[in-house]
């Protein structure tokens, strides 16, 4: 099961990679203008991911016995209000992206079957309290950042912008 998780960990950190080329060869504005997104911009959904990410990442910092990844300081960060961005300017926030999916590589290496059966219990932004085993948050994790890319990729299409970086084959 441990493999899964490696695996998606490397895919995500491609395909940000991959968005984040697509971006640089683009107008800047496409990246910051209203696209009628549920988090307004390109900007604001990466910023959306980003927090989710975060939240997550910090809650399972509280495991025992602790991941070692988990301990890199690119995970503090204070929630932004809401309707706020995190990181509003993009070349800050590819770099912190950048920082957070090598935690993701180094969490993923250090996982265990035994350890990805564990029950997590975590508070969601809802105020609700989940007991999922690790595997299945990470699941969740892993979808919502994807989910988000898929509608990135819409704000492009509709905007005449050439991209891919769909493909999880191309990391295995």
């Amino acid at each position: 099961m441990k493999d899964l998780f490696v695996l998606l960990a490397r895919y995500n950190e491609h395909a940000n990679n991959k968005l984040f080329d697509c971006l640089e060869g683009s107008p800047e504005t496409i990246v910051t203008c209203e696209a009628g997104s549920y988090f307004g911009s390109i900007l604001g959904l990466l910023n959306h991911v980003m927090i989710a990410d975060l939240g997550w990442l910090n809650q399972f910092r509280s495991m025992q016995p602790r991941f070692d990844a988990l301990a890199d300081g690119a995970l503090d960060f204070r929630p932004p209000s809401p309707g706020k961005l995190l990181i509003s300017d993009y070349a800050s926030f590819v770099e912190r992206r950048r920082r957070v999916d090598r935690v993701y590589l180094a969490f993923t290496d250090e996982l265990s079957d035994e350890r990805l059966r564990e029950v997590v219990v975590r508070t969601n932004p809802r105020g609700e309290t989940l007991n999922r085993a690790l595997w299945q948050q990470l699941i969740q994790l892993f979808n919502h950042q994807t989910h988000h890319r898929g509608q990135i990729s819409q704000i492009l299409d509709a905007s005449g912008v050439k991209h891919d970086f769909s493909n999880v084959v191309s990391v295995m």
